[in-house]
């Protein structure tokens, strides 16, 4: 089989069969245009081939402004890098901030791009969507003073649905309480249905994955666990519906901070059919690693009833902020985990792991990929 791995703007190809393994980088680096711009901030990538990828630069500048862009490319065999830019969206006049979250769907024909800060951090998000050769754009504006609507966005694999995050949101008189917003096309102001957070300064939405059309997780990096453990967080996993009586969600499973900010720098991944989920934070102590980060991965057996599918997969250096990015295959069996700070110069490296059922247990494929430059932060996304 084939594992694509995606490391902030470079992709890597892993050649699996029985237990042998090897990497191959795919094309060449995909850079910035410019300095500081933060190329590869975001990543996402489609599986069908051939292959589209989406790269988001969120502090580019465009004339005075940190408007942020987002660039999708094609793989090409004419290209010498093996890519080929097929479009730009460049955010508008303001500090918004584009790029600052990316998704794309599983068969490239669509992707959306977060701009959280845009209009004094209401936030808007745009939507592309491929019929064919001709590309429409569809814009979605956060409605929520400060409310940073597109801090997060998530396509299921087939398209279907988009989840996006609105973490400021306010909820009746309970201030940033957060929101998550599920869409489907036609991509219209209206979302498809709305799950908010029931607690002031909850922040639910910072995080979201979405998943086979009916599971969506959420991280809430506000959340107290108790009043020992600031903004502990949490991350929840709904089930959605639509019926004759509206949009519906149920809580259906969730994971509980129990350290100081363990989920403000966190990630999270669904497998394709929504019963493997992977949660990283970023920020987890282990041991007397401090900030080290961690990765857990659960497997849905029915309602409110999750297990652990082997042992959590841990940082090993402190301040190595392992989890601050994970990403399933779509069966559950194959993940990698970015670790942005690795090494005192902040190179940062990415990890493949596959689950052996046998074991139990998370064993790394290969040699870590490791970044090539001082403060590269490989991982990242």
């Amino acid at each position: 089989m084939l594992l694509i791995i995606a490391v902030c703007s470079f992709l890597w190809a892993m050649v699996v069969s029985g237990t042998n393994y090897e990497l191959i980088q795919l094309g060449s680096f995909l850079v910035g245009d410019s300095s500081g711009e933060r190329s590869g901030a975001s990543v996402a990538l489609s599986s069908s081939l051939p292959r589209r990828l989406i790269v988001g630069s969120p502090y580019y500048i465009n004339g005075t402004s940190t408007t942020g862009k987002a660039t999708v490319y094609e793989e090409s065999t004419t290209d010498p890098t093996g890519w080929k830019s097929i479009y730009v969206l460049t955010g508008p006049t303001g500090n918004g901030m584009c790029g600052y979250s990316v998704t794309i769907s599983g068969d490239g024909t669509k992707f959306a791009v977060g701009c959280p800060y845009d209009q004094s951090s209401t936030g808007r998000v745009y939507v592309g969507v491929y019929t064919g050769v001709e590309l429409q754009i569809f814009p979605l504006l956060g409605a929520s003073a400060k409310g940073c609507f597109g801090i997060s966005v998530s396509f299921t694999s087939s398209g279907s649905y988009l989840a996006i995050g609105e973490h400021g949101a306010k909820v009746g008189q309970m201030t940033s309480a957060g929101k998550v917003h599920i869409y489907t096309g036609p991509y219209q102001q209206q979302p498809y249905g709305t799950i908010s957070g029931t607690t002031a300064y909850e922040m639910l939405g910072y995080r979201v994955a979405i998943a086979n059309d009916t599971m969506v997780a959420a991280v809430s990096f506000g959340y107290n666990y108790s009043s020992s453990i600031s903004r502990g967080g949490k991350a929840t996993v709904y089930q959605f519906s639509y019926g004759s009586s509206g949009f519906r969600s149920t809580v259906v499973g969730g994971l509980i901070g129990k350290e100081t900010d363990e989920f403000t720098s966190s990630s999270l991944a669904f497998a394709s059919d929504g019963r493997t989920l992977a949660v990283g934070t970023a920020k987890s102590d282990v041991g007397s690693l401090v900030d080290a980060g961690r990765v857990r991965v659960y497997s849905y057996l029915g309602p409110n009833e999750w297990t652990q599918k082997g042992y959590q997969i841990n940082g090993t250096q402190s301040n190595e902020l392992c989890g601050s990015s994970v990403s399933l295959d779509s069966t559950g069996t194959y993940l990698v985990m970015g670790c942005p700070q690795y090494s005192s110069a902040n190179k940062g490296r990415a990890r493949a792991y596959r689950y052996d059922a046998t074991t139990v247990t998370w064993t790394q494929m290969g040699a870590d990929l490791v970044g090539s430059t001082d403060r590269e932060r490989a991982g990242y996304s």
